[in-house]
């Protein structure tokens, strides 16, 4: 009994943890016009040290912002603390702040024609990574 109570507890912590962070994505629009970088790149490498992840991204195109040819993209463990955690897909549009941490809403999303078609829209021509 002792030992069911307390896998409750652990469960219910987790849970907790889980949705803790609980947002709705905003518009792609809104997530640019307040991120310090907006820049797509091709994720070349995987890293995960104590269940938080970070890639090493080889940057396409930077529409805002001064972004490297190749850069370190933290996303967090993704437990409820609002990063995202594992990426899924190799390709992204990053919308984040200063240090390139990927939140959750923060806009970053998988990159495909349209998504870029979108944020050019948006920005305009993307320049070339520095």
């Amino acid at each position: 009994m002792r030992f069911m109570l307390m896998a409750l507890a652990v469960l219910t912590l987790r849970l907790d943890d889980a949705m803790a962070c609980e947002c709705d994505p905003p518009p792609l629009a809104d997530s640019v016009a307040h991120a310090k970088l907006v820049f797509s790149g091709h994720i070349v490498a995987e890293h995960e040290s104590g269940g938080s992840y970070s890639y090493t991204v080889t940057v396409d195109h930077v529409w805002k912002g001064t972004v490297a040819r190749t850069v370190e993209v933290p996303t967090g463990s993704g437990t409820g603390d609002c990063s995202t955690g594992r990426l899924r897909a190799k390709d992204w549009l990053f919308v984040t702040n200063e240090l390139r941490f990927v939140r959750m809403c923060g806009g970053s999303e998988p990159s495909t024609p349209a998504v870029i078609a979108n944020v050019t829209r948006l920005l305009r021509a993307p320049k070339a990574p520095s």
